[in-house]
C-alpha cells in the first residue's frame, strides 16, 4: 500500500507485545513516540513517500533540501492504562511547527503512524516528533512525549563561482538540540558553491555578511551525501564579532574540479545575509612595479588575487600598497599558505586603511626561483564603507629598508650582559648600577637597494641613551653593534633601540626599524642610609615592544634585608616622593635574573601628593624584600630608606628625646611588653622641637608567622607652629609579645628640616621620656572616671628613685589587682587598669580603691568601675 504524500494515514495497531510496558496501577494515558515493529526509530527521514509505512527497507538516505520536500515518518502510542481523547501532535522542523499536525484518539496499547512532505532548507537540522505537545491531556509521564533527531540535508540553493545572492536568516543553532542525544551541533543554513577549475586561479574565497547588524558564522565543509553526512567537521570556520565579513579562503591548486558546501550559523541578531563565492583571476607575476585596479561591486564585500613570484635578482622583500578612498576601510590580507583551507581568523598578515586610504603589507618571497602561489585578499566590513562600489588600486614595490635581525643561534635581536654579551642565551643575573650593562644587537638592509646615512638610537625607559650616525649597508648585508651603554640601576625597565631614526633612509617599509624588551636589574643594598633616586616612566618605551608583549610597568628598585634578634623582630622602608609628586612603594618576594625580580607583589602602598608612604614588615627569620618604586605622577625624584628598629627594651620605657635630622624619613622602635595578659596599651608621640609634622604608626607581633602591613591608619601631631608639646596617639588592645612603633615625617614639605619628639606610653608601667623629672611625690587619676573607653588611667610621680607600688582594692579590702609593684627610676608614670582581676577576669561594676605607696607617702583614691 502505498499512502499519499499530502494526506494523514490513520492506521489503529494493536502491539501485545507492549503490554509489559502498562503501568497496571496508573489510569491516566501516557503518550510518546514510539516506532512500530521493524521500524528504526519513532521518526525517520526519507526522500520521498515509502511504497509502505510499515516498510523501512530500501528506503534513500539523501535528503534534498529547499524547494524539494523531505518526508518525516513517525508513530505515537498510548502506554497508559486509558485514553479516548483526541491527542495532538506534529513534525517540528528546528523547533518550529512545518505544518504538518493533527490529532488522533489512542486507546491503551494503540499507535498512530504518519506520514506526510515538510519543507526544509539545505544545511543542519533538527526534526522532533511531539505528542500532545501542549499537555492537554494528564498524562502518568509528561516527560516522554518528544522524540528528535539531527540530519543533513543536501542544498540545492547552488551559489556559482563569483556570484553572490541574498539569503534568509539561518535557523536557531541550539533549536530542537536539548531534545536529541549527543553528540549533536548547531543547526545551520547550508548553500552549495562552485568553483571553476585551476586554470583561472588556484584561490577561492567563501564570504558572508549580515544585514541589520547581525552576526553570522561560517564553515566550510565536504558537500554533503546523505543524512548523516555534511555539515559536522568543518575544513575550517570563521568566527568574527558583529558586522564582521566572514571568509573562508582556500587554495585549491591540486584539487579538482570541486563543490563545497558553506554553512551558516545564526550568533545573533536577525535579518537576511549576502553570501558569495569568489575566484582568483588569472596569475599575475609578483614584480617590481605592477599596479592592479581593482574593485568591489555594491553589494560585494570580498576580491581575491592571485600573485606568482618570479626570478627577481637581489629582490627578497617587497611591499604591498593598496590605495582607496579616503576615509573608506579596507583590509588587506596576504596569504601563502600550503594546499589547504583557512579562514579570516588564520589572517596572519593583515591592514587596514588608514585615514589617507593606504594600506601597506611587506611580504618576504625567495630571491630567486619560483616561489609560491600568493593570495592576497581585499575585502571590508558592513561598518566599514558599507555596499557601495568602490575602486582600489594595488601597487609591488621594492626599496632600501632597515630591519632588527638576529644571527641564526642568537635568541633574539638584542642582547644584554654584565660582561661580554651572550646572543645565544638569557643571561642568569642582570646587575644594577655600578656594574655596567653591555648591550650587542644586529641589523640588515633587507631591501633591494643600497642604503646610506643609516643610524641609531638606544632607550633606556623610552629616554635616549646613545645617539649614532652615518652608517651605510648594501642589500642583504648584515652587521652588529656593541656600543658603550651606560649603567642601569636596579628595577624593571624597557631597553630599546631604533634604526634610521630620523628618516634619513627612504625605505619601504618606515615601521619596522624599532625593537624592544624589557629586563629586570638586580638592586643594590638599601642600608639604613637615606638614598635619592629617580623613578622612571612606567610606560617609557613600551610602544617599542613586539605585538602581543604585555608590558609591566618600569619602576626603581632597591633590596631591603633584614635579619631579626633576639629583641627585634622588625624592619621598614619608607618613601618621600618630591613635593606634588606621586610613586607608589612595593615590597616583592626577591628574585634574580632578568625576568626572576620585581614579579610577585607582597604589598603595595601609595600616598598622594608627596607623602610619605611606609611599609612595616614584622620578619621572625632573615628576610629580604625587592622594594619597587614606581612613578604615578609628576617627574621628579624621591628620597628612601630603610629602617631597622631601636631596642627600647622591655616595660617600662626609659629613653632619651630622639631627633630625625634633615634629609632623614623617620625611625623605627620596637619593645617587649612585661607579660601575656590582655592589656590597653597607649603610645604617644609628643613633637617637642622643631617644625616639621610627624605620624605615628604602632604595629604588634604576629604569633606563628609573619606579615607586611602598611602604615596608613596613622596619627599626626598638630601643627602649632614650631614644637610644642603636640601629641599623636595610639592604641593596641591585645595579648602583645613585640611591639613596633614607627615614627616619621608626614609628606616632603618635613623632609629637609629637623624634628626632636619624644614617646609616652600609657597604660603598662612606662615612665614619660624627655620631660623634667617631678619635684614632689604625686599620686591622681590620669584621666575622666568612671572611663567612657573602660580604662581607668592613674599617675603617680617620683622625684627620685625608689620603692613604689600600685594595688587595687574592693569594697571588703580585698586586694584584686597589682598594677605596680618594686624599684622605679625617678620619674612620670601612667598605668591604666583595664577592669581585671590578677587572673584576667572582668570585675562588677562599683567602687574600688587604688592605693599607692612609695616610702612613708602613701594615698588613696575612689575609683568608680563602669564597664
Amino acid at each position: 500500500m502505498r499512502l499519499h504524500p499530502r494526506s494523514l494515514v490513520l492506521t489503529l495497531l494493536t502491539i501485545a507485545g507492549l503490554l509489559a510496558c502498562v503501568r497496571p496501577s496508573s489510569a491516566l494515558p501516557n503518550y510518546q513516540p514510539a516506532g512500530l515493529v521493524g521500524w528504526p526509530a519513532p521518526l525517520y527521514l526519507c526522500e520521498t513517500s515509502p511504497a509502505s509505512i510499515s516498510n523501512y527497507s530500501g528506503i534513500v538516505e539523501v535528503l534534498y533540501g529547499d524547494s524539494t520536500s523531505i518526508y518525516p515518518v513517525g508513530c505515537m502510542a498510548n502506554r497508559g492504562t486509558t485514553g479516548t481523547a483526541p491527542v495532538g501532535f506534529g513534525i517540528y522542523v528546528d523547533s518550529v511547527l512545518t505544518g504538518f499536525s493533527g490529532a488522533a484518539t489512542l486507546g491503551p496499547n494503540f499507535f498512530f503512524p504518519t506520514i506526510a512532505p515538510v519543507p526544509a532548507r539545505g544545511g543542519l537540522h533538527t526534526f522532533i516528533l511531539k505528542c500532545d505537545s501542549q499537555n492537554a491531556d494528564v498524562e502518568s509521564d509528561e516527560n516522554d512525549n518528544y522524540y528528535g533527531l539531527q540530519a543533513s540535508v543536501v542544498p540545492t540553493e547552488f551559489l556559482a563561482a563569483g556570484s553572490s545572492r541574498l539569503f534568509p536568516q539561518p535557523p536557531n543553532p541550539t533549536a530542537g538540540i536539548g531534545i536529541i542525544p549527543a553528540p549533536f551541533y548547531a543547526n545551520k543554513d547550508g548553500i552549495r558553491c562552485g568553483w571553476l577549475p585551476p586554470a583561472r586561479g588556484r584561490w577561492s574565497a567563501f564570504a558572508v555578511h549580515a544585514a541589520n547588524g547581525s552576526n553570522y558564522d561560517i564553515g566550510l565543509y565536504e558537500p554533503a551525501t546523505g543524512q548523516g553526512n555534511g555539515f559536522r567537521n568543518a575544513m575550517a570556520t570563521s568566527v568574527n564579532p558583529g558586522a564582521a565579513t566572514e571568509i573562508i579562503l582556500r587554495n585549491n591548486g591540486a584539487v579538482a574540479d570541486h563543490n563545497h558546501d558553506l554553512g551558516v550559523v545564526y550568533a545573533s541578531g536577525s535579518g537576511s545575509y549576502i553570501a558569495e563565492s569568489r575566484m582568483a583571476p588569472d596569475n599575475i607575476p609578483m614584480a617590481i612595479n605592477t599596479v592592479v585596479n581593482g574593485s568591489l561591486t555594491g553589494n560585494q564585500m570580498v576580491a581575491v588575487d592571485e600573485y606568482v613570484h618570479t626570478v627577481v635578482p637581489t629582490v627578497s622583500w617587497i611591499r604591498l600598497r593598496l590605495e582607496t578612498t579616503p576615509g573608506i576601510k579596507l583590509h588587506l590580507a596576504v596569504v601563502s599558505p600550503a594546499l589547504g583551507v583557512y579562514s579570516r581568523n588564520a589572517f596572519t598578515d593583515t591592514a587596514g586603511t588608514n585615514s589617507q586610504g593606504v594600506a601597506v603589507l611587506d611580504l618576504s618571497v625567495p630571491v630567486t626561483g619560483v616561489g609560491p602561489n600568493y593570495a592576497v585578499v581585499v575585502y571590508r566590513d558592513l561598518d566599514d564603507g558599507g555596499s557601495s562600489p568602490l575602486a582600489y588600486t594595488l601597487r609591488l614595490i621594492s626599496a632600501p629598508n632597515y630591519t632588527n635581525e638576529k644571527l641564526p643561534a642568537w635568541i633574539g635581536t638584542i642582547g644584554v650582559a654584565n660582561g661580554t654579551p651572550n646572543l645565544t642565551s638569557e643571561p642568569a643575573t642582570l646587575a644594577g648600577a655600578p656594574t655596567a650593562t653591555s648591550v650587542m644587537f644586529g641589523f640588515r638592509n633587507n631591501g633591494s637597494m643600497n642604503a646610506t646615512a643609516g643610524s641609531y638610537r638606544l632607550y633606556l625607559d623610552g629616554v635616549v641613551a646613545v645617539d649614532k650616525s652615518g652608517l651605510a649597508l648594501a642589500p642583504e648585508e648584515f652587521t652588529t653593534v656593541s656600543p658603550a651603554f651606560p649603567s642601569i640601576t636596579g628595577g624593571r625597565h624597557t631597553l630599546s633601540y631604533s634604526l634610521d631614526y630620523a628618516g634619513a633612509v627612504a625605505e619601504w617599509s618606515e615601521s619596522d626599524n624599532i625593537w624592544g624588551k624589557q629586563w629586570t636589574w638586580t638592586p643594590a643594598l638599601l642600608s639604613g642610609s637615606v638614598a635619592s633616586r629617580t623613578a622612571p616612566d612606567p610606560q617609557g618605551g613600551w610602544t617599542h615592544l613586539p605585538a602581543g608583549v604585555t608590558p609591566l610597568p618600569n619602576l626603581d628598585g632597591v633590596r631591603a634585608t633584614f635579619t631579626p634578634n633576639s629583641s627585634s623582630y622588625w624592619g621598614a622602608t619608607l618613601m618621600t616622593p618630591n613635593a606634588g609628586n606621586t610613586n607608589s612603594l612595593t615590597y616583592y618576594a626577591p628574585g634574580s635574573g632578568p625576568f626572576g625580580a620585581f614579579v610577585t607583589p607582597v604589598l603595595g602602598i601609595t600616598k598622594p601628593g608627596g607623602r610619605t608612604a611606609a611599609i612595616v614588615a614584622d620578619v621572625p627569620a632573615a628576610t629580604s624584600y625587592d622594594v619597587g618604586v614606581q612613578r604615578v605622577t609628576g617627574t621628579g625624584g624621591y628620597t628612601i630608606q630603610n629602617l631597622t628598629p631601636v631596642d627600647l627594651g622591655a616595660l617600662p620605657i626609659t629613653s632619651a628625646t630622639q631627633t630625625i635630622n634633615p634629609g632623614q624619613i623617620g625611625k623605627l622602635y620596637s619593645f617587649k611588653t612585661i607579660n601575656w595578659l590582655p592589656i590597653t596599651l597607649q603610645v604617644l608621640l609628643q613633637n617637642i622641637a622643631g617644625n616639621a609634622d610627624l605620624a605615628l604608626a604602632v604595629h604588634q607581633h604576629v604569633i606563628g608567622g609573619y606579615g607586611v602591613r602598611d602604615a596608613e591608619t596613622t596619627t599626626f601631631s598638630d601643627d602649632n607652629g614650631v614644637g610644642g608639646h603636640e601629641e599623636a596617639v595610639r592604641t593596641i588592645q591585645q595579648d602583645l609579645t613585640q611591639v613596633s612603633i614607627l615614627v616619621y615625617k608626614v609628606d616632603a614639605a618635613d623632609l629637609n628640616k629637623s624634628v626632636t619628639f619624644a614617646l609616652r606610653t600609657s597604660g603598662g608601667a612606662v615612665a614619660n621620656v624627655g620631660d623634667a623629672l617631678p619635684r614632689e611625690l604625686a599620686f591622681s587619676l590620669a584621666g575622666e572616671n568612671p572611663s567612657r573607653s573602660g580604662s581607668t588611667m592613674l599617675r603617680f610621680d617620683l622625684p627620685s628613685a625608689g620603692e613604689a607600688s600600685l594595688e587595687l582594692y574592693d569594697v571588703t579590702g580585698q586586694r584584686v589587682r597589682t598594677l605596680a609593684s618594686g624599684t622605679r627610676a625617678a620619674g612620670t608614670y601612667t598605668l591604666g587598669w583595664d577592669g581585671r582581676d590578677e587572673g584576667g577576669r572582668t570585675l562588677a561594676n562599683g567602687i574600688y580603691f587604688a592605693r599607692f605607696k612609695a616610702g612613708s607617702f602613701a594615698r588613696t583614691i575612689r575609683v568608680s568601675l563602669l564597664q
